[in-house]
């Protein structure tokens, strides 16, 4: 009996650090050494929208000086509270009229570009990623509301259901194991 009693022990120390793990990416305020959320909003049928995701998957997702820099979040805008989140963030950076509802817009930190070109956006990219990684900056699209929640509210949520399913993970090893304890201890009577 000490020695399954001792395995439970053992069992609860190992797992202990699990039940810690903080599994949250996004914050709504940049520290300085924080990955940076790089928002997209796009459009599936938008040609730049595709030459912008091009150069993230082939060239700025393999630069080993900035791919640790970055949290790609992208939002279709055609979904309902992508485009209402997107319309917040019109409002916040004074878009004009005309510049509404243009894809892809890119938010990073506190800045904002409308379009791409492989020309000058990179640069623009990269430069905007550096300050936000480097600078504490206000995450401006986590911190608006997108109806009733935030986009750093999404994230908590998914984090409380990844948290809920390692404690279930958890909960279910510790009672097979104390099953396992009262079963073979049952049969040592019998014999």
């Amino acid at each position: 009996m000490k020695k399954y009693l001792s395995l439970v022990l053992v069992l609860l120390v190992m797992l202990m650090p699990l039940m810690g793990v903080d599994a949250k990416k996004k914050t709504t305020t940049t520290a300085a050494g924080k990955k940076v959320n790089f928002y997209v909003f796009y459009s599936e049928s938008c040609s730049v929208c595709a030459s912008l995701h091009q150069y993230i998957e082939t060239t700025l997702s393999k630069d080993k000086a900035h791919n640790y820099m970055y949290e790609l979040v992208d939002l279709e805008a055609s979904n309902s509270v992508n485009s209402n989140l997107m319309s917040l963030v019109s409002d916040k950076f004074n878009l004009s009229e005309d510049s509404r509802g243009r894809v892809p817009l890119i938010v990073i930190g506190e800045q904002y570009f409308l379009g791409f070109s492989l020309d000058t956006s990179p640069e623009k990219i990269v430069n905007a990623i550096e300050k936000a990684y480097k600078e504490e900056q206000d995450d401006v699209v986590a911190g608006l509301p997108d109806g009733s929640i935030t986009v750093a509210d999404k994230n908590l949520k998914e984090e409380e259901k990844n948290s809920d399913t390692t404690g279930l993970i958890i909960l279910a090893i510790i009672g097979i194991v104390l099953i396992l304890i009262v079963y073979s201890r049952g049969k040592t009577k019998e014999a």
